[in-house]
Order: C-alpha cells, then structure tokens, then sequence
C-alpha cells in the first residue's frame, strides 16, 4: 500500500498520521504478506491537522470497497467474506501504529453483521443489472473500528493517562474534577454514571467540575476516542479509592471493620449510605459522614490520582445502508440506516446512539458532497463558502429516525470501566465505504474518487448508458 498525504504549508501532525493509518489498514482484516509506504508532501495549501477518525476513514473506504470487488471476483456475498477474513478476539491489533499494539479481548463483530445482515434485508437485496428506469436502489455495507485510547500493555513513546479530583462534601455530594474536555458525545454523563455507580449515590450528587488546567491533575486530551475508556478508568479508579475512605470513616462511626460495611442508594433521603449487614439502625449518610469528619477533625475524605490504561481495545461498527439513486440528476437519497456497534457496556444508550447518528451524518457529507477545491496555481481556496460551496448535511437529508436503526453488540471489555470502551470514531470510518458500495449495487458502478457528487456520478451513468 502507498499513501501519499498533502500536507499544505508546512508539517503539523503528518508522520504520527502516516504511522496510524498503516495500524489501521493492517487491523481491519488478515492479510498473509503486506507492504506500506508513505510520503508527506508538501503543497501550497493551508497545512492539515488531526480529524476524527485520523485517516481511519480514507483507510476504511479504500478498504471496504476493494472487500466488495473482491467478493465479487471470487463469486462469494461481502458479508461472509468479510466474516472469513476479519481480525477479532485473540489477534493482534495496531491501536497507534506500530508503536501501540494489544491483543483484542472483546469483538462484536459477528454480531453486527448477522444483525445488519438480517435488519436490512441483504440477502434479498437488488441487483444492478436488473434495474431500468430513473430510479434505482442499492443497499451496500461497510464495517470498521476505531481505537479506545492509545494505551497499552506494554510501555510506548505516545503520552496517553487520566487523571482525576474527587473529593465529597459536607451535603453528601462529591465533587468530580477532570481535566478531560467533553466535545458533546456525553464524556462528563458518562462519567459521572461510572462515579455514582461506583459510590451508590444519585447521578445528581455528582458535580463535575471541568477542564481549567489551574485546578486540574494532567489528562492528554479528548482524541482517539478515549473519553470513557481512559478517563472514565480514571474517574473509577478515584470513585473506588475514595469509596475506601470512607468505609474507613464510616467504620469508625459504626463501630464495625470497614471492610463489613456495605453500601446502598437512598432515595427517600437522595443520599448514599453505609451499613452493617444484618444490624438494624446501623447506618449513616454520606451527609453525616462528612460533617462527622470535618467536627472530629478527620480530615476530608478527597483522592487525587492518574490513570494509565491498560490497553487499546478497539470498538466496532457497521453500517447496512439503503439508497435510491436518481439516474436523471446524480442525486443520490438515503432509505434506511442499520448501523451497529461494539461499545462494550453501554453507559448511557441515548447518547451512544446519538454518536452513531452524528458520525454517519459526517461520513454522509464527507462522502457525497464536502470538498475543498483549490486553485492548484496560487493555493487559493476557490470555494469559500463553507455552507454555500463546500455544503454540509442538513437533518433533511437524513432518512427518518424510524428509517434509522442503531443497535449493540452484547460485549464486554475485561480492561475497561464497567466493561465500556469507545465509539466517537468508529462511528464514522466505515461510512464512505458502505455508501459507495450501497451506489454501485445500485448501479453497477464502481468509483474510486471521494467526494461522490451528483455531478460525478451523473457523469458515470453517462458514461456507462450513453
């Protein structure tokens, strides 16, 4: 394989770039003999920086419709060839290039694809050759993944820890301080599900305090799709520690050893409380505990720590898309959305599948119609207009949510919080690849050039039908 990256003006992020996406085309499928080279080259153009997915996305659309045409030379479904070559539990997996590596120990894979399989009808899908008319249908897939984090079990020159404040208070609520930036996937929810799961406490008496680098232990950054597996590990690792102090105080008060003590969720009182088993009346609130504390000069029951994870793991995703080609205008409209995925232990199902959502909407606009045109003499942007010439997705071009159908694999991953691990990015990869794929069952046209315009497209039917 030979990637060949435009930089622009001058280097910012392309030799970490390059070394991550020969881990991400070696870890979608097993490959006997493989050869990967790479060029930076610098143009006259505004330099390029990290986007989500990190050249996942051009890698999973090169990847997944060379899969299709390959299926299609040896005569077998995409599906099951796919199933016969993917990398899953037990292999080896590139989470940062070659310098970031674990063994995967949770794959839902299978899962995601007998059920898009199943949901969108693939097995009875339409052919090209069977199509006339202006309008035409197709229903192509892709699958992909994303690292968790860049940890790994063993040491590597890429920084990547957590770190954590929590502290509780004298009302019974705790205070959660984390340097980690949510970027609207539901980071700081998920965390604070994980804290008050941890501590059996109500959801709202967790206060998160967030990312003011004066008051803040170090996290690297909200990148790689580590939000809930590096710094919701984090926020466990705090949660249990000062779970122990306080069984340490309340066991004082109870006269009883810490480790007797169990906890429990009020939520006559919305407090969390501790007790004895098997003593009647022997309990106390987190309330009473802090002011106990504070008046006998117990100090307060606080942690501060850092968390480094212990692996990369990735999540999986899949999309079976439904489209309707116009033969007339190039135009190109979405029916139906099956889209799956591997996250593990899904904290909060409302904002994961919104993750799903948001991502197929990027990949959507990235596939059919952003693009930068440049002019290739001065290095002028031509089409300046972000909303006017490059053009962005609206919510009216996504099909219905009832023609929307996210679902999760039924995994869980040993290494993470609660068993969780990512999915910001995996929710987008795959998209391109399955929507070209969705394009050619419709037509019979293979392209190899993004974005897929109307122009373009209308073109090739031109082309092909005269």
């Amino acid at each position: 394989l030979d990637v060949y990256l435009d930089i622009g003006a001058h280097q910012i992020q392309a030799f970490p770039l390059l070394g991550c996406m020969v881990g991400w085309w070696v870890s979608l499928y097993k490959l006997e003999a493989k050869s990967y080279d790479s060029y930076a080259i610098y143009t006259n153009k505004t330099p390029a920086c990290a986007f989500r997915g990190y050249g996942n996305p051009q890698i999973s659309w090169m990847v997944e419709t060379m899969m299709d045409e390959l299926a299609e030379k040896i005569d077998m479904d995409p599906v099951e060839f796919r199933l016969k070559n993917i990398i899953g539990q037990g292999d080896l997996f590139w989470g940062q290039g070659p310098s970031v590596k674990s063994l995967i120990k949770s794959c839902g894979t299978e899962e995601i694809l007998a059920r898009g399989a199943e949901l969108s009808g693939w097995y009875n899908r339409p052919k090209a050759e069977d199509q006339t008319g202006r309008y035409r249908r197709g229903i192509g897939m892709g699958r992909g993944f994303h690292t968790s984090s860049a940890g790994a079990p063993v040491p590597s020159k890429v920084v990547d820890f957590s770190g954590a404040i929590i502290k509780l208070n004298e009302d019974g609520t705790v205070d959660y301080i984390t340097a980690l930036m949510d970027h609207g996937g539901g980071t700081e929810d998920a965390h604070a599900k994980i804290i008050a799961e941890t501590l059996c406490i109500p959801l709202e008496n967790v206060n998160i305090i967030r990312a003011d680098t004066s008051t803040t232990v170090y996290d690297v950054c909200t990148h790689a799709s580590r939000g809930i597996y590096s710094g919701g590990g984090a926020a466990l690792k705090v949660a249990k520690q000062l779970k122990t102090q306080i069984s340490e105080f309340a066991g004082r008060m109870l006269d009883a050893e810490a480790s007797a003590l169990s906890f429990r969720c009020d939520d006559e009182k919305k407090q969390g409380v501790i007790y004895a088993e098997g003593i009647e009346n022997r309990e106390v609130t987190f309330k009473e505990l802090a002011y106990n504390a504070r008046h006998k000069n117990w100090g307060t029951p606080a942690v501060v720590d850092s968390y480094r994870q212990p692996s990369c793991p990735p999540h999986f995703t899949g999309y079976f898309i439904e489209v309707e080609v116009d033969t007339w205008t190039g135009k190109v409209r979405l029916v139906k959305v099956i889209a799956g995925a591997d996250v593990g232990t899904v904290i909060n199902p409302k904002l994961a599948a919104g993750q799903v959502h948001g991502g197929f909407a990027q990949g959507w606009g990235l596939t059919v119609m952003e693009d930068m045109d440049y002019n290739h003499e001065t290095g002028d942007l031509t089409n300046k207009g972000m909303l006017t010439d490059c053009k962005v997705p609206y919510t009216c071009d996504m099909p219905d949510l009832d023609d929307f159908v996210v679902f999760f694999a039924d995994t869980y991953e040993p290494t993470g919080p609660y068993g969780a691990k990512g999915l910001g990015e995996g929710a987008l990869n795959p998209v391109a690849g399955a929507i070209a794929n969705a394009i050619q069952n419709a037509l019979g046209i293979r392209f190899y050039k993004l974005p897929l315009t109307k122009e373009r497209i209308l073109e090739a039917i031109m082309e092909k039908e005269g």
